[in-house]
C-alpha cells in the first residue's frame, strides 16, 4: 500500500511540476504607448502637419517574431528609431502594415511619423505571440540618485520597525497564552 501511494504523490507531483514549467516559461510581452502627438498649422502655406509617434517595446524574457504595426492608411512618411530593416505592406483592404523581423527581451522601436494629407490612424500592433497591449503612458519626474537611496532607507528602517513591533506582539500573545490554563 505504501508503494501505491508513493507512485501517487510521485506522479502528482510530476504534473505540478510541468504544469508550472509551461507556466513559467519565458514569454515575449509586447507592449505600446504614444509619447506625443501634435498638429502643426502652417498659414502662410495652407498646410496641416501632423507629427506623432508610437513607441513598441518587449517587456518578456522572450524574443517576440514578426511583429506587425498596422495602419489605416499609409503614413506620408515614417521612420524607425533604432533604423532597422523592416517591411512596408499595403494590404488587400487598403490598411498598410510594417512589418519587423523580431524585437528581442527589453527591446524597443520608435516610430515617427510625418503626415500632411491624411492623418494615418493605429489600428493594431501584433505579433507571432498574440496581440500587443496598450500602456498608458505619462512623463514622469526623475529625481537625483541621492534622494532615491535616502528613500529607500526610510522605508527599510520603516518596513525593519513594523516587523520588529510585529514579532514582539506576536511573541506577547503566544506567551500569554501558553500562560493560560483551562
Amino acid at each position: 500500500m505504501e508503494d501505491l501511494i508513493s507512485y501517487i504523490a510521485t506522479g502528482t507531483v510530476s504534473l505540478i511540476v510541468g504544469a508550472l514549467l509551461i507556466y513559467l516559461q519565458p514569454k515575449s510581452k509586447i507592449f505600446y504607448w504614444t509619447p506625443h502627438s501634435f498638429l502643426f498649422d502652417v498659414k502662410e502655406q495652407n498646410i496641416m502637419l501632423h507629427t506623432d509617434s508610437l513607441t513598441i517595446q518587449n517587456l518578456g524574457r522572450k524574443t517576440a517574431s514578426n511583429i506587425e504595426v498596422i495602419f489605416d492608411t499609409k503614413p506620408d512618411f515614417y521612420q524607425l528609431q533604432p533604423a532597422v530593416i523592416h517591411d512596408g505592406v499595403e494590404m488587400e483592404n487598403g490598411n498598410f502594415a510594417v512589418k519587423l523581423k523580431e524585437l528581442g527581451p527589453k527591446e524597443f522601436y520608435t516610430f515617427q511619423v510625418l503626415s500632411y494629407s491624411k492623418l494615418p490612424k493605429l489600428l493594431n500592433v501584433r505579433s507571432d505571440s498574440g496581440k500587443a497591449s496598450y500602456m498608458p503612458f505619462q512623463l514622469q519626474r526623475l529625481y537625483p540618485r541621492w534622494f532615491n537611496l535616502l528613500i529607500l532607507l526610510f522605508f527599510s528602517i520603516g518596513g525593519a520597525t513594523s516587523f520588529y513591533w510585529l514579532t514582539k506582539v506576536t511573541y506577547g500573545l503566544y506567551q500569554c497564552l501558553q500562560n493560560v490554563q483551562p
